[in-house]
């Protein structure tokens, strides 16, 4: 017997259970992109104090969350300038939405990055 002949995958059960679970991602995925685009508007405490020190810093007033008070508020700096960055190129008044599609992206990044590891796991 050949030692690819028994991996997992190779048997029928285990072709229909991987696709079960492709699928559930999938659908998983696009219940979520529906969900993020329901809620895009919609921020919490933590995300308008992210938006609000990466506008200032954007902005020129540096990290700060009130302009002249240097007080560290924010534990999400590399976020902070990431939507900094982002901030520099598109109007404000778009940045909450950007912000809501970026974080679709990387949580899409991420279930692909999961599903590529498990791929090759017996």
């Amino acid at each position: 017997m050949n030692q690819f002949e028994n991996r997992a995958g190779s048997r029928p059960h285990d072709r229909i259970f991987l696709f079960a679970a492709a699928t559930f991602l999938v659908v998983a995925a696009v219940i979520t992109a529906i969900e993020h685009y329901w809620l895009r508007d919609l921020k919490f405490d933590d995300a308008w104090i992210h938006l609000r020190y990466s506008r200032n810093l954007a902005e020129g007033k540096g990290f700060v969350f009130n302009e002249g008070e240097r007080v560290l508020g924010s534990a999400g700096m590399l976020w902070n300038l990431l939507i900094a960055a982002i901030a520099l190129v598109i109007p404000v008044k778009w940045l909450p939405g950007a912000v809501s599609l970026l974080n679709y992206v990387l949580l899409l990044a991420g279930v692909l990055f999961f599903a590529a590891a498990l791929r090759d796991v017996p």
